[in-house]
């Protein structure tokens, strides 16, 4: 048994073979990797969706694309054989990173991605900055023992990250798109909720506010010719203690948020440490949301 059930593992591989990548690897790497170690993985229960759903169901694990060495960009283009690469698995409950953890153990020398040899040259729990390891316990005990409620987060979005709202599908960093991503995966995959859900989504939409932001939009590419518009880049959320025109239209749920306001925001803070993991947004099975906070 791991003393962990929240764990991010950096993969380093070398192409086997001269190859073209044309697309975004992320499915490959959900589909070949977890192939590897899915027996073990059937306690878990349903954790791989199933081919061609929408695969927006919150799942106990995450994976990045096959990204350039050195960098979170990912790889496109034409590769020699022994050019260096790397991406990331990560769980989110014990079972999932105790085998995750037994394949690191026990690594077989290559794996195939998308039908191609990739030699396996390193896996790291501690490869920072994308490698880590903690538990659902330490992340809430931190935020708890936060002697002043956070006033900014910093979030990275790393991979293209985009949001289903309204029926439609959103890349902007919109603060209750973020958090409201994190609370809900959060409680999916705990089976607790944070906060009831009418004062969290109050909360996310009249007291966060973006206050600095460098995005811009990235194209994902998929096998099958279809494609996926995201962002990337940074952004700065800031907290807002007071909201004018929540209390003008609805003054009980604006003290209720008044009250609890310190707890909230260190609630965020916990959710933005869990972004690590978790990732933000859809499609984070895949290789899409990969996100960090940085400060």
């Amino acid at each position: 048994m791991t003393q962990f059930d929240l764990g991010a593992l950096v993969i380093h591989v070398r192409a086997g073979l001269d190859t073209t990548i044309q697309n975004h690897m992320g499915r490959a790497i959900h589909r070949q990797f977890f192939v590897a170690i899915q027996d073990p993985l059937k306690g878990e229960g349903r954790i791989h969706p199933v081919e061609g759903e929408a695969n927006d169901k919150p799942m106990p694990y995450s994976t990045s694309g096959l990204m350039q060495s050195d960098k979170t960009a990912p790889i496109i283009g034409r590769l020699k054989a022994g050019a260096a690469a790397w991406f990331r698995v990560t769980g989110l409950t014990e079972p999932i990173c105790a085998k995750l953890e037994a394949f690191r153990a026990d690594a077989p020398s290559h794996i195939e991605l998308d039908h191609l040899p990739w030699e396996i040259v390193g896996m790291s729990w501690d490869d920072a900055p994308w490698g880590t390891v903690s538990t659902h316990q330490t992340l809430m005990h931190a935020a708890q023992a936060l002697r002043h409620a956070p006033t900014h987060l910093h979030f990275e979005f790393a991979s293209a990250t985009t949001f289903r709202s309204d029926g439609m599908n959103l890349p902007a960093p919109l603060p209750h798109l973020v958090f409201n991503s994190l609370a809900n995966r959060w409680a999916e995959i705990t089976g607790a909720a944070l906060r009831e859900k009418s004062l969290w989504n109050a909360f996310t939409r009249y007291h966060i506010m973006i206050n600095k932001q460098a995005t811009q939009t990235d194209t994902v590419r998929v096998k099958d010719g279809g494609k996926e518009i995201g962002f990337t880049g940074m952004a700065v959320y800031e907290f807002k203690p007071k909201n004018d025109a929540l209390e003008r239209e609805n003054p009980a749920l604006e003290a209720e948020i008044q009250a609890d306001y310190p707890n909230l925001c260190r609630v965020a803070s916990m959710l933005a440490d869990y972004a690590q993991f978790a990732g933000v947004g859809r499609k984070t099975t895949t290789g899409m949301g990969m996100t960090r906070r940085t400060g």
